[in-house]
């Protein structure tokens, strides 16, 4: 939603004020799905803003990330997951942030519930640890990925 027409203008905007007084403001999702790859869900996804939500954060500054990865249609077991993670992190590209909806416990009333505790099941799992191994890649902080943490302006820069 983020994306929106009329909600991306103003949602930087209000972190731009929020965050004037740091040197790096936080970096912004932008929900494009990796270049050359997707899904029609991940290529409807992307349509809904990406590029216009990009183009406003590089205006106003903001980091962002190249790409979003792990949409799919939260159908299937937790087989299928762990292979649509392998098949993610074969095709993924540096500055990348993964969409996952991972619960603990599969509320009843939730629709993807089922799919959040297999997302689980397979991100706490030596699985999921070996394929990031095998794939030479590691979890991080988008602000890790995307450049240094912010600091107040008072604050000088490092040595």
């Amino acid at each position: 939603m983020h994306q929106f027409d009329g909600i991306r203008q103003v949602l930087v905007q209000v972190l731009s004020r929020r965050y004037a007084a740091l040197l790096r403001k936080p970096y912004l999702r932008v929900s494009r799905g990796v270049p050359g790859v997707g899904d029609i869900k991940t290529v409807i996804i992307s349509a809904m803003g990406a590029d216009a939500i990009e183009k406003i954060a590089i205006h106003a500054g903001f980091e962002r990330a190249v790409a979003l990865f792990g949409v799919y249609d939260f159908k299937g077991d937790g087989l299928r997951y762990a292979g649509l993670m392998r098949r993610w992190l074969r095709q993924v590209v540096p500055g990348s942030i993964l969409m996952c909806h991972p619960a603990q416990v599969a509320e009843p009333s939730d629709p993807i519930g089922v799919a959040r505790a297999q997302e689980f099941n397979y991100l706490s799992s030596p699985d999921f640890a070996a394929a990031l191994q095998q794939a030479r890649m590691r979890p991080a902080r988008g602000c890790d990925v995307l450049g240094p943490p912010a600091r107040p302006v008072s604050e000088p820069p490092p040595p």
